[in-house]
C-alpha cells in the first residue's frame, strides 16, 4: 500500500448502498468511499481553539431560514475543494 492504492471488498449490499449515494452526490462511487474514508480518519480540528468559552454565549441567535442558505453555500464549497 506504500503507493496509496488500496483495494477493498465489500458485500454485494454495501456496495449497492455505496453507488447509490455515490450517485446522489453526483460522484463516482469510488470518489464517494475515498472522501468517506478520509474523513473518516483525519484527526479531528483543534478543540481546544474552538472552546464554547470564545463565544457570546449571550448572543441571539439568527432565523434558521437566514442561515441555511449560508450553511449550504459553505458545505458546497468544501465539497468542490475535495474534489
Amino acid at each position: 500500500m506504500a503507493d496509496g492504492a488500496l483495494n477493498i471488498k465489500l458485500d454485494d449490499y454495501a456496495s449497492a448502498k455505496l453507488a447509490m449515494k455515490a450517485k446522489a452526490m453526483g460522484v463516482s462511487p469510488e470518489e464517494f468511499a475515498t472522501r468517506v474514508i478520509t474523513e473518516a480518519v483525519e484527526p479531528v480540528a483543534d478543540l481546544k481553539s474552538d472552546h464554547a468559552s470564545n463565544y457570546d454565549l449571550q448572543e441571539e441567535g439568527r432565523p434558521w431560514a437566514e442561515v441555511r442558505p449560508e450553511l449550504v453555500a459553505r458545505m458546497k464549497r468544501k465539497l468542490a475543494e475535495r474534489s
